[in-house]
């Protein structure tokens, strides 16, 4: 009885890696679509918290602004610093 080696004894074992190959890279194709939307939210999340920031640090720059003794012209620079500077957090 002739014994035959390489992939032709093994075709089970061949075809059942191949199996868990294909399956592997789907996984990895899915894992990979979810990290890119988890990068997305947590993009826009960030940017949410900058705008906050931004319109915290006006609201608190009007008030600063509103001691300086020109009537109106200090809180209009106090809001714009204030903004500036918030938005940089």
């Amino acid at each position: 009885m002739a014994r035959s080696y390489g992939l032709a004894a093994n075709s089970n074992l061949a075809a059942a890696g191949m199996q868990v190959q294909n399956e592997a890279i789907g996984m990895m194709g899915n894992l990979a679509a979810q990290e890119q939307q988890r990068n997305t939210a947590n993009a826009q999340i960030r940017a949410k918290n900058k705008e906050s920031n931004a319109q915290i640090g006006s609201a608190i720059g009007g008030i600063v602004g509103s001691f300086i003794p020109i009537p109106v012209v200090g809180t209009m620079i106090g809001s714009a610093l204030g903004g500036m500077i918030g938005g940089m957090f």
